[in-house]
């Protein structure tokens, strides 16, 4: 049902009112029809409040709200400026640069060769070297930048192919080990000092044990034709003599001794030559010829030799055949 709203209509005239005289007729004025508004309706109605929720909140919005719209609709400018030719733009009128674009398909393709080549560099770059005078935090982030151990102990020295370390090495690996913490080498460094250095090494064994081979072979061959028959007898009167005549030590560095030519003093025919006269002359006595020895050397000298070397040098009487069976036949001659 619509209601009916009477509203009264001003007078917009400037005439003046004049008071009826009395006598005039009155004319009486005509009546207005009262305005009728209709009701709104629910729709209208919803409208009206939607246009007024939206004034208020653009009253209520502050600098936070402006900005993010400003964003927003520079987000949206920025897309719609970058989906034609992106790549012209980039260029700027350079043809080596947009040669170099043609690669790209989009400009997300551009940043993520950005980010690579990024994260490369982060990866390659050079590490900012110690000043002169450090403190120990500066060493320990330098260290750990650099994958160096915090301790010297703690090197990696496991170096595969077959590469150990030796007990009797340890002792000379582990002063390398402290020079080079010192140094401040990365481990990965070290592991490759240690293993060419062991490679080294077992190649120069290798060609130090063929030449000696060969050095033993000419000496065998020269002195067999100097000495004959007499060649093992000789040999063994050498190393009596070497092992009387000198300490035990140093007997034993004699005949790993090594010459200028780095030919091995035992493989020299002419130090041998001159060694075999030092035993004639100083061992020498009554002279018989027992088996297995030289005929310069009496057969009881010899035997208490051979148990001088029995009873100070074990080890080389117990791993020489030809000296136990030469005591044996010395034996057995003088009890007859």
């Amino acid at each position: 049902m619509t209601k009916e709203i009477i509203e009264p209509v001003a007078d917009t005239s400037t005439s003046t009112i004049e008071t009826p005289k009395l006598g005039d007729s009155i004319t009486p004025e005509p009546v207005v029809d009262a305005v009728v508004v209709p009701e709104p309706t629910d729709v209208v109605a919803e409208q009206v409040a939607q246009e007024h929720s939206e004034e208020t909140k653009k009253e209520s919005k502050g600098i936070l709200d402006s900005v993010k719209d400003e964003a927003a609709k520079d987000e949206k400018d920025a897309e719609e400026y970058w989906k034609a030719d992106w790549k012209e733009k980039i260029a700027n009128g350079d043809e080596k640069t947009l040669k170099q674009l043609e690669k790209y398909k989009t400009p997300k393709d551009v940043f993520d060769a950005y980010k690579s080549l990024e994260t490369e560099f982060s990866r390659t770059r050079p590490i900012k070297e110690l000043s002169e005078n450090p403190t120990p935090e500066e060493v320990t982030k330098y260290r750990e930048e650099k994958g160096i151990p915090a301790k010297w102990e703690d090197y990696d020295t496991e170096l595969g192919d077959g590469i150990v370390i030796g007990e009797d090495q340890k002792e000379s690996v582990d002063r390398y080990l402290k020079l080079f913490h010192d140094k401040n080498l990365p481990n990965k460094e070290v592991k490759e000092i240690l293993k060419a250095h062991f490679e080294l090494e077992s190649k120069d064994i290798t060609a130090l044990s063929e030449r000696r081979a060969a050095e033993q072979k000419v000496a065998t061959e020269t002195l067999t034709k100097e000495w004959g028959n007499e060649l093992k007898g000789n040999v063994n009167a050498i190393t009596t003599y070497l092992d009387t005549a000198f300490s035990p030590d140093l007997s034993e560095a004699l005949q790993g001794a090594v010459l200028g030519d780095g030919t091995s003093l035992q493989n020299n025919p002419e130090l041998l030559n001159y060694f075999l006269g030092e035993a004639k002359r100083t061992m020498s006595s009554n002279t018989i010829t027992p088996s297995g020895t030289s005929d310069y050397t009496s057969a009881s000298a010899r035997l208490a030799e051979i148990t001088k070397i029995h009873d100070t040098n074990p080890k080389l009487y117990f791993n020489s055949p030809d000296i136990q069976k030469e005591a044996a036949e010395l034996a057995a001659q003088l009890k007859k």
